[in-house]
């Protein structure tokens, strides 16, 4: 098996919960040593989140730390402070999602880092970043999925504002901080010189709205939401009521909306002057949709489906999860695999979406509070029995 492209990186992982967790896995999926540093008794609330636990542990923490080592380790303690410095001597990164303020306090911050290790390459994720009105508030999906104006555009018009069905914005940030994380190990490499870098939820969802953004800051254009999970600048690209569901149909192409007018039987429609190009629809959009949604409920969504990938239109199902996690592309992709657990023996998760051919997937078990803390303090640290011991009994190490 050929190595990963970050083995041989050690990574010092302080994150929580969901946004920092689920960026050091990918760390860890892409071969890096990741050491979860925990706190001796007060556990992190991925591990005590309901309702589903397996062998003890919660189901919402092993889903976002695989590929990882745990050590506890009392960091409010003199102690433990220097046992963190020692290990920071080994790292290359140290990623926290605390508040702005917090590795301060902890005496964990960038400045300090750099001085015991001058190429140390720091990432904090937080709500709201480092700087700015909020930057000492908490920050959560929900929070920012409000503040950002996401939840204003999810749903149907004349529906109250509502959440995406997934944590999309700590997802992003955890995938922000990883590409921060990536950039600063490249600079590393070339210049030899370490890195902090502030990455904010906030701002990591807000760039997500890319061209939507651009319509309202350049064509005071005001996003709103759009029936039936409509785009707002193409049509018909929605959802469509069949005789039996709900299919998604997306001709964004005038390729793909000849080839949609050829599957339905209105050949005609494509050199309709009212639609004959996509600035025609969207102009005419009510008047094309008055035509579609009934002609659509006519038939079955297999029918639909069938007819419209035979003329290479891209359409889909409108799946449930259970649906899509059956999926045969899905299972072509390895997303669904099985991890070894050492308490519930298989765990079921989804798979490194990252495919590279010459490299088999790692897929180490989640691991259990302070798993390896011996194993990283004797091996990586050289501490001696007596030494760990004697921090197990001050309460500085579980």
């Amino acid at each position: 098996m050929t190595e990963w492209p970050l083995s041989g990186i050690r990574i010092l992982d302080l994150t929580h919960f969901l946004a920092g967790p689920f960026g050091s896995m990918i760390l860890g999926d892409l071969g890096a040593e990741v050491i979860r540093i925990e706190h001796p008794i007060h556990l992190e609330d991925a591990r005590k989140t309901p309702p589903h636990f397996m062998a003890g542990e919660s189901i919402y923490f092993l889903c976002l730390n695989r590929n990882k080592k745990s050590i506890t380790l009392d960091l409010k303690t003199p102690q433990g402070l220097e046992v963190f410095y020692d290990l920071v001597r080994t790292a290359d990164v140290v990623f926290d999602n605390f508040r702005a303020g917090i590795t301060e306090k902890l005496k964990i911050d960038y400045s300090r880092l750099r001085d015991i290790k001058p190429d140390i390459i720091c990432c904090s994720l937080s709500g709201f970043g480092s700087n700015g009105p909020f930057s000492d508030r908490p920050g959560y999906d929900y929070i920012m999925q409000g503040i950002s104006g996401l939840m204003s555009l999810t749903g149907e018009p004349d529906a109250p504002p509502q959440k995406t069905g997934i944590s999309v914005v700590d997802h992003v940030g955890g995938l922000y901080a990883v590409i921060a994380i990536l950039a600063s190990l490249v600079q590393k490499q070339r210049k030899g010189s370490g890195q902090f870098s502030d990455v904010a939820l906030l701002d990591g969802i807000l760039s997500f709205f890319s061209y939507v953004a651009g319509y309202f800051l350049n064509a005071g254009d005001v996003p709103k939401k759009i029936p039936a999970s409509g785009h707002p600048s193409y049509v018909p690209v929605q959802n469509f009521e069949t005789a039996d569901g709900n299919i998604v149909l997306m001709p964004v192409s005038e390729k793909f909306w000849q080839g949609t007018c050829r599957a339905i039987g209105k050949p005609e429609w494509a050199d309709d002057p009212r639609f004959r190009c996509a600035a025609d629809r969207l102009r005419n959009k009510q008047a094309l949709l008055d035509l579609l949604i009934p002609l659509l409920k006519r038939r079955p969504s297999a029918h639909w489906l069938e007819v419209l990938t035979r003329e290479g239109v891209p359409s889909s199902p409108i799946n449930t999860l259970p649906e899509g996690l059956e999926h045969p592309q899905v299972k072509a992709r390895d997303m669904v695999v099985e991890v070894p657990h050492p308490g519930a023996g298989t765990f079921r998760m989804l798979g490194n979406p990252i495919k590279m051919p010459d490299k088999d997937p790692v897929y180490a078990s989640p691991p259990l509070l302070g798993q390896h803390t011996d194993e990283v303090l004797s091996d990586l640290l050289g501490y001696s029995r007596d030494k760990i011991a004697a921090l197990r009994g001050r309460g500085v190490i579980r």
